[in-house]
């Protein structure tokens, strides 16, 4: 037995060890990594122990913009074994936005325009990351740089053919402001469309029946726009079954 061992528990097991035959101590290091691997795995469950946010940060640090991404995200929510901390994750954003990552894009475009977490409030960079966000495929953002046409935020002109385009664009992604926006343009005749309370009606209610984190606000607008036209929130038609479209 090893003389520089002072735990007795740790010198009964190596005690033991050695007592072993060579095969096996060869079986039981498997069993102990197999026990190992194990254990991993149910501190992984317990959030206590995350394997993959060293891989991240690994693909991170080497250029990768997805990555980043991801690193944002683990901050953000303060999982993967990391502290929630807003600023680390804006700056990871910033990282895959610089990297041409459109979802980080949109995260800082979204800080600019609200200022917050050290970000100052800045319509000008905001515009000028939605601009990027969209072009990458950003629907949320998208919708953003419609209502900048709109409004002729941020430099851009006012220009609602423009923002019609974006809208329907955004619409198609998945975005409930976007929807809501084209809704908007439909009820008032903007940007080259009729005005038509019909498709208006139909797209607030697509807006609020669209799911997801980024389209809570986007939903609860669109339902807001339908009791002020008079309209409940049912289903949509295309959303019915067949059977009760009529």
């Amino acid at each position: 037995m090893d003389r520089y061992i002072t735990d007795p528990r740790l010198a009964r097991v190596v005690e033991t060890l050695e007592s072993y035959p060579r095969w096996a101590l060869y079986w039981t290091s498997i069993v102990a990594m197999a026990a190992l691997a194990l254990g991993a795995k149910e501190l992984q469950l317990h959030g206590v122990f995350q394997p993959g946010e060293g891989r991240i940060r690994h693909q991170a640090i080497a250029g990768d913009a997805k990555a980043m991404y991801k690193m944002g995200e683990l901050y953000l929510s303060g999982k993967g074994g990391l502290p929630e901390n807003t600023f680390l994750a804006l700056d990871w954003f910033q990282k895959a936005a610089n990297a041409g990552n459109a979802d980080g894009a949109f995260l800082v475009a979204s800080a600019y325009r609200s200022g917050i977490a050290g970000f100052p409030s800045d319509r000008k960079k905001a515009v000028h990351w939605d601009v990027e966000a969209a072009l990458g495929g950003n629907p949320y953002a998208m919708a953003d740089l419609a209502r900048s046409y709109s409004e002729g935020e941020g430099r851009l002109p006012k220009d609602e053919s423009s923002a019609v385009i974006w809208y329907r664009r955004s619409a198609a992604g998945g975005s409930a402001d976007g929807m809501a926006g084209l809704a908007h343009m439909y009820e008032h005749g903007s940007g080259g469309l009729p005005k038509d309370v019909t498709q208006a009606v139909e797209w607030y209610r697509k807006a609020a029946e669209a799911k997801g984190e980024f389209n809570v606000l986007g939903a609860f607008t669109a339902k807001a726009e339908l009791n002020r036209l008079g309209y409940s929130n049912e289903p949509s038609a295309s959303a019915k079954p067949w059977w009760r479209r009529w």
